[in-house]
């Protein structure tokens, strides 16, 4: 019974420890644990042999999951920075890596590198709120989604994190996209969206084309509704990552 009292008694403890991290967090840093968590959710709603493809790769730390979830699959990662794409490569030399920026267009492009805070590196600059910013720049191959993967590579799901160049990335895989209706996890943040002059009406009616809906994570995982036009421009003012569904 003692025994039973002290294991009530440690988990009670880390429970009140958990929530007083949640609680010292900033508002941006809850949602985002909260989309990573939503996100991973979805992911281990596929299939162990589910093929998955990660944009904006960055540390892994999503394309570990796919991996893990998804054991069976071949996947993709893409990740523009060199060194970030060589570390990928080397600690998952299962995945193809590819040290690309992914577009609509082939060709090369200009990448602004944040050294400070990699994860807000992009094709343009924007507003970095809180942060000393100087972006340094360099000069990287841009691909798209249809010109890598073959037209009889199967792909079950995307994740897009690209600092505004989500939609550009959309527009790359359109083939893809109406030919096998993916789940795609993708942000559209304000900051990002305003960098590349972009509307939220824009990322839904192109998604609409491909005969895809879009959800909040949340309520695709509790098989909601999926939003009006009206409503995700709503909600793209609170929140800035959706999924893409069929």
């Amino acid at each position: 019974m003692k025994g039973e009292q002290v294991s009530r008694l440690r988990m009670l403890v880390r429970r009140v420890r958990a929530w007083i991290r949640w609680r010292q967090m900033s508002e941006v840093e809850r949602l985002n644990q909260t989309y990573d968590r939503d996100t991973v959710r979805i992911i281990e709603s596929l299939p162990a042999n589910a093929n998955c493809v990660d944009v904006g790769a960055s540390d892994g730390a999503i394309l570990r999951e796919m991996i893990r979830a998804c054991p069976n699959g071949s996947h993709l990662a893409f990740e523009a920075r060199p060194e970030a794409a060589a570390r990928l490569a080397a600690s998952y030399p299962m995945v193809c890596v590819h040290g690309v920026a992914l577009a609509d267009k082939v060709g090369e492009a200009t990448f602004n590198v944040l050294d400070s805070n990699p994860g807000y590196s992009g094709l343009r600059t924007q507003t970095y709120p809180g942060i000393d910013a100087r972006p340094r720049e360099i000069r990287v191959p841009l691909e798209t989604l249809d010109h890598v993967i073959p037209p009889n590579q199967s792909v079950a799901f995307i994740k897009i994190d690209v600092e505004g160049a989500e939609l550009a990335v959309l527009k790359g895989a359109q083939a893809l996209l109406q030919r096998q209706r993916p789940i795609v996890v993708f942000e559209c943040g304000r900051a990002g969206r305003e960098s590349y002059g972009l509307t939220p009406a824009m990322v839904y009616e192109f998604l609409r084309s491909c005969d895809l809906r879009v959800s909040l994570l949340s309520d695709w995982l509790r098989h909601r509704p999926a939003l009006t036009l009206d409503r995700f421009e709503a909600e793209s003012l609170r929140h800035f990552y959706f999924v893409a569904h069929g």
